[in-house]
């Protein structure tokens, strides 16, 4: 079986270079590449085959919300899992509601969650 492919999306430099580094340690992980907004996301995932994206829900441009609608009306086997900064119950709803199927936390996650939501997803 090949890696699992994976995109990162965030708008903010210091948590993409953050989370690549403990995506970069989760074992059968593919980093595919990343993107700094949701405008960017179709268009990569045209020209890339991605299984995993981990997709901030506020970004400027394209929120992740908007961007997850489009992933999932355009490409429906790619897995989104939304990166949360807040847990408040309307952003993880409205995250639910465009269609995401898991949740991470930026500050709390760490390489055997990281590992455990990405299989939970792709099972």
């Amino acid at each position: 079986m090949h890696p699992v492919r994976v995109l990162l999306v965030d708008d903010n430099e210091v948590v993409r270079e953050s989370f690549r580094a403990l995506l970069e340690k989760v074992p059968d992980v593919q980093l595919m590449g990343e993107c700094r907004d949701g405008e960017e996301v179709i268009p990569f995932l045209i020209m890339h085959s991605v299984d995993v994206i981990f997709m901030d829900a506020l970004m400027k441009h394209m929120d992740g919300f908007e961007a997850t609608e489009l992933v999932k009306q355009h490409f429906k086997q790619v897995k989104v899992i939304g990166l949360t900064a807040f847990g408040s119950a309307t952003s993880l709803e409205k995250m639910r509601n465009s269609g995401v199927d898991g949740f991470v936390s930026k500050f709390d996650a760490d390489q055997a969650m990281i590992h455990a939501e990405i299989a939970r997803v792709l099972n």
